[in-house]
């Protein structure tokens, strides 16, 4: 099994390549085009055989391999594979930067379990909605860590029942849950907001479901995701 590669995140911008691969009858052909990468992108380092003799500049690849990029070691920084995890999921380059940063709100997304509590920012909605994590793990057709989250006291104005690629996560009312990354969610410790501090009672079962987070997330998550 192939070692995962160490990831790290652009602190400057950057110009680097956008790498395509073509088979053509003569062989494999690679062509570079130059583009400009924002602080905040997501990177993994290259192969060893790949490195410059410089050790002082690292050569990296973007997590969908479409990109590469030699600079300087302090113009990045390394990061576990959970914080990479969840700065995956966040589409902005500089609110990605931002967050990355932001260490209560990394040690918050860390924290982040079956049945926390939470804020949630919403589009259409000008003020966060209090909702409860039913699911924390990566979705078929997305990357990094999103969080599968019922609006308890505001049913209605999500978009899910729980359900995301016609697969069910947790269960809830219609158009009262939502799959969001760390960047729509916030911990709910403002003193506006003590009145939605209630117990969290569990969902419904749903054809995956265990009361255990863990057993959760090992019933619905399709197995290519579970080696990580």
């Amino acid at each position: 099994m192939e070692k995962p590669r160490k990831r790290y995140i652009l602190l400057q911008d950057r110009v680097g390549d956008i790498v395509e691969r073509n088979m053509l009858t003569l062989g494999l052909t690679t062509k570079l085009t130059p583009t400009q990468l924002l602080k905040g992108e997501l990177l993994e380092a290259l192969p060893e055989s790949e490195q410059p003799g410089d050790s002082t500049r690292i050569a990296l690849g973007g997590i969908d391999g479409k990109l590469r990029v030699e600079c300087r070691m302090e113009d990045v920084m390394k990061l576990t594979e959970e914080e990479a995890d969840l700065l995956l999921a966040i589409s902005s380059a500089t609110l990605r930067y931002h967050i990355c940063f932001d260490r209560k709100r990394m040690d918050f997304g860390k924290r982040l379990e079956y049945g926390s509590q939470v804020l949630v920012s919403i589009n259409g909605v000008s003020k966060k909605l209090p909702g409860v994590v039913w699911f924390k793990g990566e979705l078929p057709s997305s990357t990094g860590t999103m969080f599968g989250i019922e609006l308890h006291k505001n049913p209605g104005l999500g978009t899910s029942d729980g359900t995301f690629g016609n697969i069910k996560y947790f269960k809830c009312d219609p158009d009262s849950g939502v799959f969001v990354g760390l960047d729509k969610l916030a911990p709910l410790e403002d003193d506006n907001y003590s009145e939605f501090r209630t117990p969290s009672k569990s969902p419904k079962r749903d054809d995956h479901g265990e009361v255990n987070f863990k057993s959760r997330l090992d019933s619905v998550i399709p197995p290519f995701f579970k080696g990580k």
